[in-house]
């Protein structure tokens, strides 16, 4: 990670500002430099290998690979943490030693809480898929080069192109990134011009996506406990990332916090909606089922998604539904017969054309036949605007 990032960091901790570095490898205009303490890190230094203490908790954060682990006591693994640390120590100056064995001393101390065991079963199950080398160069090739038209179409069309004017040369922050697929092949900020900040819990999925996404920052960081002060980015990003959460509307609102004046929030989600009767089994649900999950993997509530945001002085900028149980049944059948029907463009842009079809017809008679998605960004006004946009609406109720 970048020194610059400091500039706009929290300890998850103690929820303040405040940060000091020493860096054993960093990579300064393509060069590695080696043992740099605080004084010497400059704001565009990328640290490969170092410690961040907050001066504030006397908490040390781990950086390995160029990504920083900005995770609370109760969030942490402890084993990784505990790796991270422990092979660090002996090389630290005295301050920084104090700081890591305070951390380290506290963490196996600290309680177990729901959201920590919820984080910790997380990032077991997604770094699986890449927890050896050769995991992970056959997932990063995957990044770069399958065509994933499925997401990329609707979210290019209904998310990128809308936030992408406002936010050069801003902080943007994606939450669950993973291995930075979307943002690496849409909206690569060293294309866009922009500051990207990602997150994920999977440590192994974040040494993928800095390698597909060099020009970008990575923290390991809880969504729930983001380590960010207020009122920081021009847009927050989630691209299928707030159904895995406990609590997604909350994960909202701390987006909404870090989230500037004038910001914009994005998301591309599963939404809940009524079962239909005939496919109301566990053996029919995986049948439509196109993708594999975590057991925490759930749907959000839309309604209340969007009350919360506009209570926040949201305004809805746009709302596109996808996916009817036309097009998920369509979806699963063509998946079976063949793997490689979905990463046509051509079969694609059919599906959405079909999908379109029933959303405007079926699923306008019943919430039964979908839809199962929904592609939203909406941006945070003034109060004042907000206040008088609300007024003007409840008069025009009025007179009418």
């Amino acid at each position: 990670m970048r020194k610059k990032v400091s500039s706009i960091l929290i300890c998850p901790n103690s929820k303040k500002e405040g940060f000091k570095f020493y860096a054993f490898e960093l990579t300064r205009n393509g060069n590695s430099i080696k043992d740099v303490n605080d004084g010497e890190i400059n704001a565009e230094d990328d640290i490969k290998y170092g410690v961040a203490v907050s001066t504030t908790s006397n908490t040390a954060y781990p950086i390995d690979e160029y990504i920083g682990v900005f995770l609370s006591d109760a969030d942490v693994d402890k084993h990784h943490h505990k790796n991270f640390l422990e092979k660090y120590v002996t090389l630290l100056p005295a301050d920084f030693k104090d700081a890591v064995q305070n951390t380290l001393n506290r963490i196996y101390g600290a309680t177990e809480t729901s959201d920590g065991k919820w984080n910790r079963e997380e990032m077991m199950y997604y770094d699986a898929e890449v927890e050896t080398e050769e995991k992970r160069k056959k997932m990063l090739n995957s990044v770069l080069n399958k065509p994933m038209w499925r997401i990329f179409i609707p979210r290019k069309k209904h998310m990128i192109d809308l936030i992408a004017p406002s936010c050069k040369n801003e902080f943007v922050l994606e939450i669950g990134g993973g291995v930075c697929r979307t943002v690496s092949r849409l909206f690569n900020p060293a294309e866009y011009n922009y500051n990207y900040i990602g997150t994920d819990i999977a440590f192994k999925r974040l040494m993928v996506a800095k390698q597909a996404t060099p020009a970008g920052d990575f923290l390991q960081a809880s969504a729930l406990n983001l380590p960010f002060k207020k009122n920081t980015f021009q847009c927050v990003i989630s691209f299928g990332m707030l159904h895995h959460l406990p609590r997604p509307v909350e994960a909202l609102e701390h987006c909404n916090e870090v989230l500037k004046t004038g910001g914009l929030i994005t998301f591309h989600e599963p939404i809940i909606r009524p079962d239909l009767p005939i496919i109301s089994s566990a053996t029919a649900r995986k049948l439509l089922r196109t993708y594999e999950h975590s057991e925490h993997d759930g749907k959000i509530d839309f309604d209340a998604s969007i009350k919360m945001l506009e209570s926040k002085n949201h305004e809805v900028l746009k709302v596109a539904r996808q996916i009817s149980v036309f097009r998920a049944l369509t979806e699963s059948l063509l998946k079976k017969v063949s793997k490689q029907a979905l990463l046509s463009k051509n079969v694609v842009l059919w599906l959405e054309g079909f999908d379109k079809i029933f959303l405007n017809t079926f699923c306008l008679l019943s919430k039964r036949f979908g839809p199962n998605a929904v592609l939203v960004v909406t941006r945070k006004n003034p109060e004042q605007v907000f206040v008088c946009l609300t007024l003007r609406c409840f008069l025009f109720s009025f007179i009418n």
